[in-house]
């Protein structure tokens, strides 16, 4: 961000002021109620909004002048109309040009940027800075996607590229994946704004529902155009391309809720639906592949259940199988006695190789499983997603918080790749974790291999 001496000087002269004079009705000096507020602001900007679209209609600069908040008076208004414009976006035609929306937000950010380091930051400045993001990653997925120039993208009519293969446009191989066209979206016209979510399963799913209300979903998940809503439902914090940088507020989720809250009031076909659709996710998610087990960017990997020490620590990256059992196995020496090396070679010696090492979510719980009339609609929590065992995602599934989260992970490893073997071995080294206080599965484990505990040797 570029420092406030380096911010871009207007010329005033040549721009047509817009005063958004406060009259008496609009005067919100000293209200506390909140709503009340927020109305009479909302009036104030709809009358600027006005116009600034009849000076657009006449082909004409633009300078959006907003009288300061604490003006409570039309002459303090007036007063304040008199100082240097904040704003200014020159229009050529009734809407601007992708180049000229990019400088505008642009313009925003270095104006927040300048009341922050002249120690007089706005409330107003963050809220509208969180919505100018996600704006601007969805600006930038339809320059990835090689929509950008193009306004009738925007028509309410429109069809999405991708289902009527116009010449011209990136081909679905050079997109990144996460943005890469499913079968779905080339087979059913639809609008375009849909192939902007960076989440094939969500794109899938919302083109499948096709009678939701779209409006409402752009204004939840923007928060952009209703001046009574203070935050958007999706927060962007980095490349717009990566998942992991995408998070979901409150508000969302309870208009938009999780499978663990969901679940009690679904149909068995909608719970076989949503099982088979997280599969297929998965199924894409696997084409992701490492030489080593790492985290994204060759990042540490984070897994409770996998790795010693609990949550929050990371592990790796590992070059090979005997890396990562090295130290797995340091989960068997955490008891107050250590499990002997001969339980711990025969442990092992059952281990199923973890190559490929595979593209992973790691944690289904329901909780994470985002539903929309019967479909998957998202998965939240990435944070412990990276390249594991091949074997992990269906080991992981065996892992459940409560009774409604048990009966979802058992129907969805019907439909995960079949690694029963791993989950085996891993039940396994989970219950010689409390060596020598273990469980009848590490009783069992023992006798198969011919050894006993201490106390019974």
């Amino acid at each position: 961000m570029a420092p406030a001496s380096e911010l871009p000087k207007r010329d005033s002269d040549q721009l047509i002021p817009i005063r958004t004079q406060k009259k008496g009705p609009d005067d919100w000096k000293g209200l506390t109620d909140s709503k009340e507020r927020r109305r009479r602001q909302n009036r104030i900007n709809q009358r600027a909004y006005r116009q600034r679209k009849r000076a657009e209609k006449l082909g004409l600069p633009i300078n959006a002048e907003e009288a300061e908040s604490s003006t409570a008076s039309s002459s303090s208004s007036q007063s304040s109309s008199q100082s240097p414009p904040t704003t200014a976006l020159t229009t050529r035609s009734n809407c601007p040009t992708p180049d000229q929306t990019a400088a505008l937000l642009d313009l925003f950010s270095k104006t927040a940027y300048q009341s922050y380091i002249l120690g007089s930051p706005t409330s107003d400045h963050l809220l509208t800075l969180a919505k100018v993001n996600v704006f601007r990653a969805f600006a930038s997925i339809m320059s990835t996607l090689g929509m950008p120039k193009h306004h009738e993208w925007m028509h309410d009519d429109a069809i999405s590229p991708f289902t009527l293969l116009r010449p011209g446009f990136t081909t679905p191989s050079t997109i990144p994946l996460t943005l890469r066209p499913t079968q779905l979206q080339q087979s059913i016209p639809h609008h375009p704004w849909l192939d902007f979510f960076p989440h094939p399963r969500m794109r899938d799913n919302l083109i499948r529902a096709g009678d939701f209300d779209d409006e409402q979903l752009c204004m939840d998940i923007m928060g952009f155009w209703d001046m009574s809503t203070e935050s958007c439902g999706l927060l962007v914090w980095g490349d717009p391309q990566d998942l992991g940088n995408w998070e979901v507020s409150e508000e969302f989720i309870r208009k938009w809720p999780p499978l663990g809250e969901a679940w009690p009031t679904m149909s068995e076909t909608d719970k076989e639906r949503v099982a088979k659709q997280t599969d297929e996710y998965v199924t894409q998610l696997r084409e992701l592949q490492s030489s080593k087990l790492e985290s994204l960017g060759g990042q540490q990997l984070y897994s409770a259940f996998l790795f010693p020490n609990g949550y929050g620590i990371g592990h790796g990256p590992f070059s090979s199988d005997d890396e990562l059992w090295a130290e797995m196995s340091l989960s068997l020496s955490l008891s107050l006695s250590n499990v002997p090396e001969e339980i711990r070679s025969q442990l092992r010696q059952r281990m199923p190789s973890a190559a490929p090492y595979t593209f992973t979510h790691g944690d289904f719980t329901n909780v994470n499983i985002m539903v929309h009339n019967g479909n998957l609609s998202g998965i939240l929590d990435w944070e412990s997603s990276g390249y594991f065992p091949v074997w992990w995602e269906l080991t992981a599934a065996g892992i459940s918080l409560g009774k409604d989260d048990k009966e979802w992970k058992e129907l969805l490893r019907r439909y995960l790749p079949d690694h029963t073997e791993a989950r085996n071995f891993w039940l396994d080294f989970f219950a010689l974790r409390k060596y020598p206080n273990v469980d009848e599965r590490g009783i069992r484990f023992l006798k198969s291999c011919g050894l006993s505990l201490p106390n019974q040797a």
